[in-house]
């Protein structure tokens, strides 16, 4: 929590200062007003990661404001995304059918906006933005029972981030592993299984490679934080399918199965530990899985 009071802190400077040059002319009303909205934009953000749910209730409708008094479209992708953070606060509230009627105004708007564009120009910015409505929808439906539709908007966000990133991305892998949920949910484990093991192999190819790469020198490792960034994603990934797929195997009762998973996972954290990366967050989540499984190896 102290890094997001950091950056809290920080928004609030930034919006001090640019009070300041509205204040001595330096903006005109509507930078001033376009600025302001985009601060109150991230401020609303942070402050839901924090949990401070009534602070970005009120940030958004403030934001809200300002977009409409600065003449920005409702269709506008500043616009979208704070009806996107409402719809999502509003889940917060249990307000779920205000929560559902915002989702889908953000996904039909985005996709007739979409429609309007030219083909010739790829707007990857408003794609994205689709995207991450249909995923933000697909959770909301899954956490209220609504599986099967869940896998409409899940596998539409997973479509959509195929065409924006290369298949070995992290967000490509991620929304697979959802769906793979998905399907493991509906029972559908033969799906949910083949999708998981899909997963694990073109993120095991990716990790490989990081481990040729620098395991003779992780030195080399440590000064590149990029580099570090683009492991850690990849290690997620990784031990978040194998987990995943070993839920699959304890469903389907293969103890030695998920047996064999648990100890691939641990060869992998301990690989990574002897690279000098931070290895904490992975042992927790393997730790996790076995303690809430009962499962011992």
């Amino acid at each position: 929590m102290g890094e997001f009071s950091v950056a809290n802190d920080k928004l609030h400077e930034l919006l001090w200062f640019i009070n300041q040059s509205y204040q001595n002319n330096e903006l005109t009303n509507r930078d001033y007003i376009n600025k302001r909205a985009r601060i109150c934009s991230e401020m609303a953000n942070l402050n839901l990661l924090m949990g401070n749910y009534s602070e970005v209730e009120k940030l958004i409708k403030q934001t809200m404001e300002d977009c409409l008094t600065a003449q920005i479209s409702p269709n506008d992708a500043m616009f979208i995304e704070l009806s996107l953070k409402m719809s999502m606060l509003f889940e917060k509230f249990g307000r779920l059918d205000d929560a559902e009627t915002g989702f889908r105004f953000c996904i039909e708007n985005q996709e007739k906006k979409m429609t309007s564009f030219d083909e010739n120009i790829d707007h990857i910015n408003e794609k994205a933005l689709l995207g991450m409505c249909c995923n933000y929808f697909s959770k909301f439906l899954f956490a209220n029972q609504r599986q099967t539709e869940a896998l409409v908007y899940a596998q539409r966000a997973y479509e959509i981030a195929s065409q924006i990133y290369p298949l070995d991305h992290a967000n490509c892998l991620n929304l697979l592993i959802d769906i793979s949920v998905i399907h493991a949910d509906l029972n559908e484990f033969m799906e949910s299984q083949r999708i998981l093991k899909q997963v694990i192999q073109t993120s095991q190819t990716k990790y490989q490679s990081f481990v040729d790469n620098y395991s003779n020198d992780n030195e080399l490792l440590k000064s590149n934080l990029s580099k570090q960034h683009e492991m850690h994603e990849t290690v997620y990934t990784l031990i978040h399918s194998i987990l995943q797929l070993a839920a699959v195997d304890l469903m389907l009762g293969k103890p030695e199965s998920v047996k064999q998973l648990l100890l691939q996972a641990d060869h992998i954290i301990n690989q990574i530990d002897q690279l000098g990366l931070k290895v904490s967050m992975y042992r927790k989540h393997i730790n996790d899985f076995k303690m809430e499984h009962h499962f011992q190896i």
